[in-house]
């Protein structure tokens, strides 16, 4: 019910000047004021506003919508923790699409913190100046919603689901798996296609089991821990630490020797302590201390694989499948991947497969009917996109319902229908130029579907390549020889009547594969190479950029004129490529980091993956006599590199905040697990790092050697790895020392030749000062390198000396 004029009123005489322009606004723009939110200062304040009809009709909006006005003269990022505590305050009340900031300073004056990337709510941010600024009939707020809102691309989501509103479909999935794991007796492994939604899935299958509350559950995704150590040792520790930053259960059992009893992996090994038999005792000490069962969650199962350690991998399932039988029932686990290959060999390595016949293997396959249409139409009301029936039909035709190409299709289109002020139709003519542009320039989903094939099922491929082209009869007779590979395929969802099938399920894909074939065979007799002129992707090669080792750098440009770099791999696999940059693409908004387009193929069938140009030298153009910087500016690179890598690495702080909670939530486990491992670049050195219009910028991240070779690999560069490592352990650590080694370089005005460093570090003092040369030999000591958090607050307190 709206607030009384009377109080309304009152509010406002307490502040005309900032408050009257906010309540005019609200007001023309169709929104009545329901509550006042006031806090102690008055220099910030909320309004509850409630949507007439038109508003809510236009927006989608089914709750009410918060406004927080602060009137601070510059940005202040306490703007976004209030709004954030008044959204957890009001709960169920708010719409959670979207909130409204209106302030004194401008919104391009606002800085892009973390607070603000973690907050799932978008903010609709304005200056009380904005707000005065009526153009023609639309009033001013209704305007800036329009502009902001409608220019969200909802449709692109480029990593896992984890929010239940991007959740669509899979209702009886996910209640089967869920029940099956609270109260059942298999342990569960998915597998289906890149892109199709498992981790997806099994998020929400956490969360779902996590409100149960009859589970302690862990999740451990063995993309992040085999990147920063390989050795079963450290995935099995690190399913420790999960375990014990589940909640309160674990974290209360005194008899615990492993879990949460060391900062890191390396302290155990330091410490003369088995990993294998602590872990054994510890889930032990666990099952006997209370009567739920322990939930484990293992995602990307076939990094296990890749790393040719079958010992290992027989070894890690061996004591967990050990427990389990001396433990009967009490332990359920969940493995999902994009192949089964784990569960379906007897053997590895002459060893009996601990995994094979204990899975209850299923294939998550593309949404139905329609899920597919609801994904496509829910999505698309919010930002004015309103679909035909015509429409929804042959996307659901061409996508087959697989939900990344469901997405693409609605972002392809979102971008072809802007700008808009308006609802607009979504009809089948827009729908099929989506469709084209997808299979002829937006085809990175379609390249990441087939490289899984390929790369892991090579005869399926072929099969699938046959029904594609045509050659149904040839596949009929492969289907009747093979119904092992057959019946991949069906799992897949690829073949929607199983060996009778005339065409493969997805029509995108079945283009895609016949387009890829044309090619092939237009170029068998030429050489398989980048050239200018080729086109990748949605992007033409207009320069090459660099060549040499494991990969070429070329210049490439959209049709809008966008410049991108692309790197073109010689030797490696577009799928494990591409797991690489899913993690990468989260760093996408800070500004000391490239961002990551996608990762996709060249005409030659080449892996590529697409970044952002930049324009400007790098550190090693510096390292000179003549141009390296003065102490200021030395400083300020230092500090920019720093927050870079505080970005990166893992925030020690916000994983043991969120430990320290009684229980955590499947969102605060994922969160928790990105916070724990974070990402580590591997090859920090002055040729990759670029100094910028924003400033110092991280580039050419260690991708070649992971995506070329899983086995583990030393960095080419002489010199740049600590001393004493093992060559395994890829932490943070290892980043700390190559950019202690680096800023030497630019302090000292002089490169490094792999045994001058205690040559760097008399220049650097020299130039800048002890305290600086301090700062640097922190950075590069044998042992106890500070982190880069550390190293920060360290060098804020030189630049403000």
């Amino acid at each position: 019910m709206p607030l009384a004029d009377k109080i309304v009123q009152m509010f406002r005489r307490a502040e005309p000047l900032t408050r009257g322009p906010v309540l005019d606004a609200v007001r023309r723009a169709g929104f009545s004021v329901e509550n006042i939110q006031e806090s102690r200062s008055d220099e910030k304040w909320g309004l509850i506003l409630k949507p007439n009809r038109r508003l809510t009709e236009l927006f989608r909006l089914d709750r009410e919508v918060l406004l927080w006005c602060s009137t601070y003269p510059t940005f202040q990022a306490r703007d976004i923790d209030d709004m954030r505590f008044a959204m957890q305050k009001l709960g169920v009340r708010l719409s959670r699409s979207f909130a409204i900031l209106v302030t004194r300073y401008d919104a391009d004056s606002r800085s892009r913190v973390e607070a603000e990337s973690t907050f799932d709510t978008t903010i609709v941010h304005c200056s009380i100046r904005d707000l005065a600024i009526d153009r023609g009939e639309v009033p001013a707020l209704q305007q800036i919603l329009l502009k902001k809102l409608y220019t969200r691309d909802l449709y692109d989501l480029p990593n896992a689901v984890t929010r239940a509103a991007d959740f669509f479909g899979r209702r009886r999935t996910l209640d089967d798996m869920t029940d099956e794991i609270v109260t059942g007796q298999s342990q569960l492994g998915v597998f289906g296609l890149r892109k199709i939604g498992k981790t997806s899935l099994t998020n929400r299958v956490i969360g779902a089991v996590s409100q149960s509350g009859r589970c302690i559950v862990a999740k451990v995704d063995l993309q992040w821990t085999t990147s920063i150590d390989p050795r079963p040792e450290y995935t099995l520790w690190s399913l420790g630490e999960a375990l014990y930053a589940s909640g309160r259960i674990v974290r209360g059992n005194r008899d615990l020797r492993l879990f949460g009893q060391y900062p890191t992996a390396s302290a155990v090994d330091a410490a003369g302590v088995s990993i294998w038999e602590e872990f054994a005792h510890d889930m032990r000490a666990v099952l006997d201390s209370t009567t739920r069962r322990i939930f484990i969650a293992i995602d990307e199962i076939e990094r296990q694989l890749e790393l040719k350690d079958p010992d290992g991998f027989v070894r890690f399932w061996r004591v967990l499948r050990g427990l389990d039988q001396q433990y009967p029932g009490r332990i359920r686990i969940l493995v999902s991947g994009t192949s089964p290959e784990c569960a379906e060999q007897a053997t590895l390595a002459g060893a009996d497969n601990p995994l094979y016949r204990y899975l209850s293997v299923r294939y998550l396959g593309p949404l139905d009917e329609q899920d597919s249409r609801d994904l496509l139409t829910n999505l698309g009301e919010p930002i004015g996109l309103s679909w035909t029936s015509a429409a929804l039909d042959y996307a659901v035709q061409q996508t087959g319902g697989h939900p990344a190409l469901l997405r693409m299709m609605g972002s392809v289109i979102h971008s072809s229908l802007s700008p808009r002020e308006g609802r607009t139709d979504v009809t089948a003519d827009a729908t099929t130029q989506a469709a084209r542009q997808i299979v002829t320039s937006n085809t990175a989903v379609l390249a990441q579907i087939t490289a899984s094939l390929q790369d892991q099922y090579a005869d399926e491929f072929v099969m699938l390549q046959m029904l594609a082209e045509g050659q149904v009869f040839n596949f009929r007779q492969l289907a009747r020889e093979y119904p092992d590979e057959l019946s991949h395929l069906i799992g897949y969802g690829l073949l929607p009547d199983g060996e009778q099938s005339e065409r493969p399920s997805i029509s995108l894909l079945q283009t895609y594969i016949q387009t890829l074939g044309d090619k092939s065979r237009s170029a068998a007799a030429e050489p398989a190479i980048v050239s200018v002129g080729d086109v990748i992707g949605n992007y033409r090669v207009v320069a090459n950029l660099k060549s040499g080792g494991f990969a070429d750098v070329v210049l490439a440009e959209q049709v809008d004129g966008q410049k991108v770099a692309i790197k073109v791999f010689r030797s490696a696999l577009l799928s494990s490529l591409e797991r690489e940059v899913e993690y990468l693409q989260s760093l996408r908004n800070h500004p000391g980091v490239v961002r990551f387009i996608e990762a996709t193929k060249a005409p030659s069938g080449a892996p590529c993956l697409v970044m952002e140009n930049l324009e400007g030298a790098t550190l090693a153009d510096r390292c000179n006599a003549t141009t390296a910087p003065g102490t200021e500016e030395f400083l300020n690179i230092a500090e920019q590199l720093m927050n870079a890598l505080i970005q990166m690495h893992p925030d020690i702080a916000r994983a043991k905040a969120l430990a320290d909670q009684a229980e955590l939530s499947a969102d605060e486990l994922e969160a928790w697990e990105r916070s724990r491992h974070g990402i580590v670049h591997r090859d920090i050195k002055p040729e990759n790092v670029m100094l910028t219009s924003r400033g110092a910028v991280l580039i050419d991240f260690n991708i070649s050697v992971r995506a070329a070779d899983s086995v583990v690999t030393i960095s080419a560069t002489p010199g740049y790895l600590p001393p004493g490592f093992n060559g395994v352990a890829w932490t943070p650590d290892v980043d700390m020392y190559q950019a202690g080694v680096t800023l030497a370089q630019l302090a000292a005005g002089t490169h490094f030749d792999g045994t001058n460093l205690a040559d760097l570090m008399e220049l650097a003092g020299s130039r800048h000062g002890a305290m600086v040369r301090s700062w640097l030999e922190k950075l590069t000591a044998p042992t106890s390198r500070p982190t880069a958090n550390e190293a920060a607050r360290k060098l804020y307190r030189l630049t403000r000396r």
